[in-house]
C-alpha cells in the first residue's frame, strides 16, 4: 500500500514540522524577552527608554534653568533666570550668574548613574537625582540633606 518513497518523504515533513516548531517557539521566545528586557532597561523615572549617547555625553553641555520648584511646590524659575551651569566630559562644572563665575567644582555620577554628585571647591556637596537625561532635556531633584528641596528642569543654553 505505501511504498519506501511515502515512508522517506513521510519523514521529511515530520523533520520539517519540527524544525519550523523549533525556529517559531525560539523566535516568540526571543520577542517575549525583548518586550520584558527593553522597558526595564529605563534608568531614569522620566526616560529616555534607550540612547545611542552615553550618559557622560548627554550630561555633558551648558544648561540653563527652564523651571525651578520648590519642595513646598512654589515656582523659583525667576531667581535662576540668569544662572547656567557648565558640565564637561573632564568631570568638572561651574555655575554662572550674568557672565560671573559663582562656583566651580568637580562632578561625577553617584551610584548606579542614578544621580549626579556636584562638589566645589570649597567643600560643599550636592546630590542630584536624575529624572530625566537627553540631549536637550536634564531634569533632577536636588537631594538636600533632609530629603528632597527641589526640582530643576534644565535645557541647554
Amino acid at each position: 500500500m505505501f511504498s519506501d518513497s511515502h515512508f522517506v518523504i513521510l519523514s521529511y515533513y515530520k523533520r520539517t514540522v519540527n524544525w519550523m516548531k523549533k525556529i517559531f517557539a525560539s523566535a516568540l521566545l526571543a520577542i517575549l524577552a525583548f518586550t520584558v528586557v527593553i522597558p526595564a532597561c529605563k534608568k531614569y523615572e522620566e526616560g529616555p527608554g534607550i540612547s545611542l549617547r552615553t550618559k557622560k555625553e548627554r550630561l555633558a553641555n551648558v544648561w540653563k534653568y527652564e523651571s525651578v520648584t520648590a519642595s513646598d511646590g512654589l515656582e523659583h524659575t525667576d531667581e535662576f533666570e540668569a544662572r547656567v551651569i557648565t558640565i564637561k566630559n573632564d568631570f568638572t562644572y561651574s555655575t554662572s550668574d550674568q557672565e560671573q563665575t559663582v562656583i566651580e567644582g568637580m562632578w561625577q555620577f553617584g551610584e548606579k548613574k542614578k544621580s549626579i554628585i556636584l562638589s566645589n571647591h570649597s567643600g560643599i556637596v550636592d546630590e542630584w537625582l536624575i529624572l530625566r537625561l537627553t540631549e536637550k532635556e536634564f531634569w533632577v531633584i536636588d537631594e538636600g540633606e533632609y530629603g528632597p528641596t527641589a526640582e530643576y528642569h534644565l535645557v541647554p543654553n
